[in-house]
């Protein structure tokens, strides 16, 4: 990536969602990237990764709870205010989860806990760390998905939380054009994470076309460096979004809905073995 110089600019990161998955690649590539400020992890598991030679804290959250997080400001604020005053600030929201089957593809209570998640905690953390990104300047990193562009039958409410990151981030970055904060919506297609086992997949939809997590979180922290606005990784992605946005989204619903019902599964059987 030849990031490092870049990356000298940088007096500190938050990120959310670290413990595993693209998160843990992001603070990854980071490091091996060079970047040697400051990070604050928050998530409900501590990372597994060690950098003894880097500054390094974690704040353990339930970002789906409000309270948690108001709790955790304390904590994120002694972090900030150790930091050099002469750097940027990135923040990577990266938390999320997601959930398969047919609305409600669970409970209310577990459906409004990714809502909380994906979108809530995203708008919470940021608003509450814009004064400090205003004054800094800096980047704001939102994973959403390639699930954005287009309506998603039976990840109905998952695919819904993306395309608020996507659209946000849009519009948040036009707002803070002039502010020195750049915002890049990450709307990668499927990673090899624990995602689709979390979100009731038996059959993994990343064996078939997905990429590696360091992959992805190179492009991403690559495409942050140069300002970009929005990121699909690879040809196929932005062929595939460009696509729908070309067609009736009654028709994009339609054919989304027979791909993914093909992916059926019953969830409680597996759970019952």
């Amino acid at each position: 990536m030849n990031a490092v110089r870049r990356f000298e600019e940088y007096a500190g990161a938050i990120v959310t969602g670290a413990s595993s998955g693209l998160g843990e690649a992001m603070v990854k590539k980071i490091r091996d990237e060079g970047g040697d400020f400051p990070i604050i992890t928050i998530s409900r598991s501590e990372p597994c990764f060690h950098y003894p030679e880097y500054s390094n804290k974690h704040v353990s959250c339930d970002l789906s709870n409000a309270a948690a997080i108001n709790s955790c400001f304390p904590a994120i604020k002694d972090f900030l205010d150790d930091l050099r005053l002469d750097g940027k600030l990135l923040l990577i929201n990266n938390s999320g989860v997601g959930a398969y089957g047919d609305f409600p593809e669970d409970d209310f209570i577990k459906l409004g806990s990714m809502i909380d998640l994906n979108v809530r905690a995203v708008v919470h953390l940021t608003s509450w760390l814009m004064p400090y990104l205003e004054t800094r300047g800096g980047n704001i990193v939102n994973v959403s998905s390639l699930a954005a562009f287009q309506p998603t039958p039976y990840l109905s409410v998952y695919g819904a939380t993306k395309a608020f990151l996507l659209h946000w981030s849009l519009s948040l970055g036009e707002e803070l054009r002039t502010k020195g904060v750049k915002v890049l919506a990450a709307c990668p297609g499927p990673v090899r994470t624990n995602f689709f086992r979390s979100a009731g997949f038996q059959r993994r939809l990343d064996n078939v076309s997905g990429r590696e997590p360091d992959e992805v979180a190179a492009k991403i922290l690559l495409s942050m460096l140069k300002g970009k606005p929005v990121l699909t990784c690879g040809f196929v992605d932005w062929f595939l979004a460009v696509l729908v946005s070309r067609l009736p989204l009654g028709w994009i619903a339609r054919l989304s809905g027979v791909t993914l019902r093909r992916l059926r599964l019953n969830r409680f059987k597996e759970e019952r073995r």
